[in-house]
């Protein structure tokens, strides 16, 4: 059985025979993600993950290559979906 503990910041979801996954749910970064996806849709970027292709819009969230937040020049932005994403945060993959 699945259970959701809300912890601040973060949603964890503990699923049986399986290991924790983490999801941050923050509403200011959920925001800054929606005017940043707006930003990079109206400069014409292709709503696709910029390391897998994937075009699966129910998973691509806007990425800063620089790791700034507040740096949201459309340079400095790409799509990538919460599988990259994890994999660029934590497993030190690099998009090309």
């Amino acid at each position: 059985m699945n259970s959701i503990k809300d912890l601040g910041s973060k949603i964890v979801y503990n699923v049986k025979n399986a290991r924790m996954i983490e999801i941050y749910s923050n509403c200011e970064n959920v925001e800054e993600n929606i005017k940043n996806k707006s930003l990079l849709l109206k400069n014409k970027v292709i709503y696709v993950c910029k390391i897998c292709k994937c075009d699966d819009t129910r998973v691509l969230v806007v990425h800063h290559l620089d790791k700034n937040h507040k740096n949201n020049n459309i340079d400095n932005l790409v799509f990538l979906c919460h599988n990259c994403h994890h994999l660029v945060h934590h497993h030190k993959v690099k998009i090309k």
